[in-house]
């Protein structure tokens, strides 16, 4: 992934958890896993949006992982964050992930 993709899609992190990602910790970031512990720190008590909750029901669906819907209205768990960020920086590109990333990058420049 060059720095551009990972630029894109650190804002796509940051609008589906719906937090906003200082540069110096995005800096500091050395893969996906650094992401998703800052973002356990940062989500605590915290509940998925609706444009995350949808994402997550793709996801859910895609890979037949029920169990990260469970309890969509409750705070964020570690496994659904890290299926989120899983999926953004996953090489294999399901069709449905492509599109719904696309989706969201149009919303974004919308806005």
């Amino acid at each position: 992934m060059d720095s551009l993709e990972q630029v894109e899609t650190l804002m796509l992190v940051e609008e589906l958890f719906g937090v906003s990602i200082p540069s110096q910790d995005a800096e500091q970031f050395s893969g996906p896993r650094d992401i998703v512990e800052w973002l356990n720190a940062h989500l605590a008590g915290k509940k998925p949006n609706q444009k995350a909750a949808s994402f997550l029901a793709g996801l859910a669906r895609l890979y037949e992982r029920p169990e990260l819907i469970d309890q969509i209205e409750s705070p964020w768990r570690s496994e659904q964050i890290a299926a989120v960020v899983r999926a953004l920086y996953s090489d294999e590109d399901p069709q449905w992930l492509q599109a719904r990333v696309k989706q969201i990058k149009r919303e974004r420049k919308q806005s």
